[in-house]
């Protein structure tokens, strides 16, 4: 039936209801069938910086759990790698304890463990993860370490203690007047009255392509004087006088230590694992346990003699030391990750909780308001119908 003006408003006021119910209708049947209240944030527009808030909080804390996650991994690598390091210390730990009471045969048996036991703490200590060297800082386009690098100098080392230095060499048994050291051809007098610190000096000032220090033997603790050659040279040693046999003077190597065979950085790795908390973790391998191990080794595997292989168990035991703490402080650093993470997952529950309460339709409630709204509708399309049925005609008979 065509509208007429009298009716017109009235009409249309039903019709605008009507067709608002039915859009609610709508809306509450994708709420019901989809589970949540709205596929966009206009939906929710009451709700949505709330929403969006939350939802940023989440998004960061799935990074910090990934960062976590990763961390966790490394360290427990890392922790792997030091502890097949320490294994293999301790195996040789016994082997070289054993050959320094050993025959020749059993001494150039333990030169071909020490360079095999080299071998596999260099594949460990280059140890990858995702592309990353593990020991290496936080430089990741290079080995961690090259043991090429790692030279042995010539060395001679006296076998009695000097002490501090302040010894006068009458005291160690040298004789009056002193004598002469020819070291690589250039000459060195000594006194007899003159104490080890002295004699230390002279040498190094003497510019013979060898430097002297007073070095402690890493397995009795006591103070040696130590001579080797500098710049990967010679060292040949003669004396003229009784200092070299005073002091029982034999071929051993006691280097310092020397961390050329490092080729990454002095930075750790780290991770953001929280809002607050910034890791820094792991080992790198210029850690002393591993520049100490190294060096025994080194000795064991180019060395046999019994002073030779006493320096090198000396260096390997203090190595297993160091090597506890090492393991220690990668345990710590993996706890406090793990603690973190368990903090973030319990606060991720907490967000995706938050988010739901935000997005999420409460179903029975949906489907309760939606049965009201079409009961509303049948009415209002009754009332529709019925008022363009209607006329003044109807009123005046």
């Amino acid at each position: 039936m065509i509208g007429r003006v009298a009716t017109f408003t009235n009409h249309n006021l039903l019709t605008n209801q009507a067709l608002g119910q039915a859009s609610n209708i709508v809306d509450l049947r994708n709420q019901a069938s989809s589970g949540y209240k709205s596929r966009d944030y206009a939906g929710i527009a009451s709700e949505a910086q709330g929403l969006l808030s939350f939802e940023n909080n989440l998004n960061r804390l799935e990074q910090y759990n990934r960062n976590g996650v990763q961390t966790s991994l490394r360290l427990k690598s890392m922790e792997t790698a030091v502890s097949n390091i320490l294994e293999l210390a301790t195996d040789m730990q016994a082997q070289i304890l054993s050959a320094t009471n050993a025959d020749q045969a059993d001494e150039a048996a333990i030169n071909i463990s020490a360079r095999s036991a080299l071998e596999q703490l260099e594949v460990l200590l280059n140890t990858k993860l995702d592309g990353r060297y593990l020991f290496g800082g936080s430089d990741t386009g290079s080995s961690a370490v090259n043991f090429d690098n790692v030279v042995l100098p010539e060395t001679q080392m006296s076998e009695r203690s000097v002490g501090d230095g302040t010894a006068t060499l009458a005291s160690l048994g040298v004789t009056a007047p002193g004598g002469t050291l020819d070291i690589n051809g250039t000459l060195i007098p000594y006194t007899d009255a003159q104490d080890v610190q002295t004699l230390v000096n002279d040498i190094n000032a003497a510019g013979a392509g060898a430097t002297a220090t007073l070095r402690q033997d890493p397995e009795g603790g006591e103070v040696k004087l130590v001579i080797e050659a500098t710049g990967g040279g010679p060292l040949a040693i003669a004396d003229i006088g009784n200092l070299q046999t005073s002091l029982s003077m034999v071929s051993a190597p006691n280097p310092a230590a020397d961390y050329a065979y490092y080729e990454g950085n002095q930075q750790k790795l780290s991770a953001r694992l929280n809002e607050e908390f910034t890791i820094e973790y792991g080992i790198n391998a210029d850690e002393s346990a591993f520049e100490e191990l190294i060096r025994g080794l080194k000795i064991a595997a180019e060395t046999g003699n019994p002073a030779s292989l006493n320096v090198a168990l000396g260096h390997v035991k203090n190595a297993i030391k160091s090597l506890t703490d090492v393991q220690t402080s990668i345990g710590v650093d993996l706890h406090n990750t793990e603690n973190v993470q368990s903090q973030n997952t319990d606060l991720k529950l907490f967000y995706e909780e938050a988010v739901t309460s935000f997005e999420a339709a409460d179903i029975p409630s949906t489907i309760a308001i939606l049965a009201q709204y079409e009961t509303s509708l049948q009415a209002s399309y009754m009332v529709l119908n019925k008022s363009t049925q209607l006329s003044l005609t109807d009123y005046l008979r």
